[in-house]
């Protein structure tokens, strides 16, 4: 299940309102997917992602928290790259 952010909930959780309409494309696809807010921290997920992250899925949740030691500064400074408007890439990380 697409997990949603409710309106209610402080920046920068509520950032993402917009975006909502993706949720029916995205809820199926059988690939973990996660969106980010302005912080880098994801606000709703798929339900492949909730899989992956197993009971450490949450919203707010960043990214690196669910990666190896060894993967999670290269991972920080990717989503922080996105987030700052810099071109997405593929990043390879170990869970």
């Amino acid at each position: 299940m697409f997990h949603p952010v409710d309106a209610a909930w402080p920046a920068p959780y509520a950032e993402g309102l917009a975006t909502p309409d993706l949720a029916p494309l995205l809820i199926n696809i059988p690939m973990a997917l996660a969106l980010l807010d302005s912080s880098g921290r994801m606000f709703a997920g798929n339900e492949a992602m909730a899989a992956t992250a197993g009971d450490s899925w949450r919203p707010g949740l960043n990214p690196q928290d669910m990666t190896v030691a060894e993967d999670q500064a290269a991972l920080g400074r990717a989503v922080a790259e996105v987030v700052a408007g810099g071109a997405a890439r593929t990043l390879r990380v170990a869970l």
